[in-house]
């Protein structure tokens, strides 16, 4: 099953955390590229992803207070092993950071957002900090009502921020808000 702490759900991390492979807890850190939105000033946003599969699961926690309209600091402690033997501490670590983006909206229904993450983690296998860095350009069209979200774009990162693997990707994806803004 999948357990959501956050306004937005996303049906794509559905059919990733009802997958039935190991593999699947290899795949998180998709999930784990910035949604393009900061919080506001003096709110907190709070997301608890979890990956379920057969023999295993592990959860991913992200919480980020907004300072300014542009800004928010925060840590995400990922991969936590739940049931079973979880991943091997995966493809991104747990992380201080802080996120900046620039938004723009040229039609009520669209939103432009260019922003990026800075912070440090820390490196499990060589024992020293490590340099979070992420960028990324993000168009996000919203339905009537605001609760039914489309997000295309591109993200760029150091592997402290998105784990082994590409340096860089795409974005495709579609939210649903289930709960209205409870934090």
């Amino acid at each position: 099953g999948t357990a959501v702490w956050h306004p937005r759900f996303s049906p794509l991390f559905l059919v990733a955390a009802l997958s039935v492979s190991r593999a699947a807890l290899g795949q998180q850190s998709l999930f784990n590229v910035p949604g393009g939105e900061i919080a506001r000033p003096g709110h907190l946003f709070a997301q608890l992803q979890v990956t379920a599969a057969r023999g295993a699961g592990e959860g991913s926690l992200t919480v980020d207070l907004g300072v300014t309209p542009f800004l928010e600091v925060g840590c995400n402690v990922n991969h936590v092993t739940l049931y079973g033997r979880g991943s091997d501490g995966g493809p991104a670590p747990s992380a201080l950071t802080g996120n900046a983006s620039f938004v723009v909206s040229p039609a009520r229904w669209l939103r432009l957002s260019l922003g990026g993450q800075f912070g440090s983690s820390w490196h499990r296998v060589r024992a020293q900090p490590e340099l979070v860095l992420e960028g990324w350009f993000l168009a996000r069209a919203l339905s009537f009502d605001d609760r039914l979200r489309v997000v295309v774009g591109a993200y760029a990162g150091t592997e402290a921020a998105l784990g082994v693997g590409d340096p860089a990707g795409a974005v495709l994806g579609a939210e649903f808000e289930v709960v209205h803004h409870r934090l």
